[in-house]
């Protein structure tokens, strides 16, 4: 499985990474990152977890993210189902147009689509309105 998580605040991720012992996001990268709206989308996938976007605000990662989720049900998925959670009112979630998108994408390919509001540990972990989705394929492609 792959998954893509979309962080609404660096905060969490800065503060797991330092209680990780990770340095690769340092304090300078996170202050620039929060000034100028940068939000990363990261992938994690068999224990390791690297961002492998950055774009400018939440609502463009969240799009992002879903639209590679897409991406890879239309070519086709290892996994028949496609699970998305949300610390947050799923509803948010559900109106936005590229998951409106993935939903009929999902129906077409007959993939299972499950959302659900992410656990607590989850949001504790990256945050209020963090966004996760995992989905089973070969090779992570982001174009």
């Amino acid at each position: 499985m792959h998954t893509l998580v979309v962080p609404k605040d660096l905060f969490y991720l800065y503060k797991r990474a330092r209680e990780k012992g990770d340095r690769s996001l340092t304090w300078l990268s996170y202050n620039v990152a929060q000034a100028l709206d940068i939000k990363p989308i990261v992938h994690a996938h068999a224990g390791i977890t690297e961002p492998i976007l950055k774009v400018r605000g939440h609502a463009e990662a969240l799009d992002r993210a879903i639209n590679i989720a897409a991406n890879h049900v239309s070519r086709g998925l290892t996994i028949r189902t496609v699970c998305a959670s949300y610390a947050g009112n799923l509803e948010d979630i559900r109106t936005l147009a590229s998951f409106r998108d993935l939903r009929d994408t999902c129906t077409r390919h007959q993939v299972e689509l499950i959302s659900s509001t992410m656990s607590v540990t989850g949001g504790v972990n990256v945050g209020v309105d963090a966004f996760s989705i995992a989905f089973g394929c070969d090779e992570l492609s982001v174009n």
